[in-house]
């Protein structure tokens, strides 16, 4: 079991026969995903990324599924958007856009 301070939004998969299931947590001024693969009886987290606005869930151009987070260094500094690429084992970051 994972002890974890944050508040649950949500738990969900994104498309029938994936391995993965997501879940969004709320943490203080930010929110966390988390994204788990549960395939042939075992568990393992892939992803754990926070992000300053709601995540995007997406698939690309390849079919392969991406989340898509924010970032900033401060406050005041324009925010970037991160993608993360699933490989089949992991989440990857890939890209990091103004």
């Amino acid at each position: 079991m994972q002890d974890v301070g944050d508040a649950p939004l949500g738990l969900f998969q994104l498309m029938d026969g994936d391995d993965l299931v997501y879940s969004t947590w709320a943490s203080g001024s930010a929110y966390r995903v988390r994204v788990w693969s549960v395939r042939g009886g075992h568990l393992a987290q892939v992803l754990e990324a926070s992000t300053r606005d709601r995540p995007e869930f997406v698939t690309g151009r390849d079919g392969a599924p991406e989340v898509r987070t924010t970032e900033a260094d401060g406050g005041t500094q324009p925010r970037r958007t991160v993608v993360w690429r699933y490989d089949g084992a992991a989440f990857q970051r890939i890209e990091q856009t103004p």
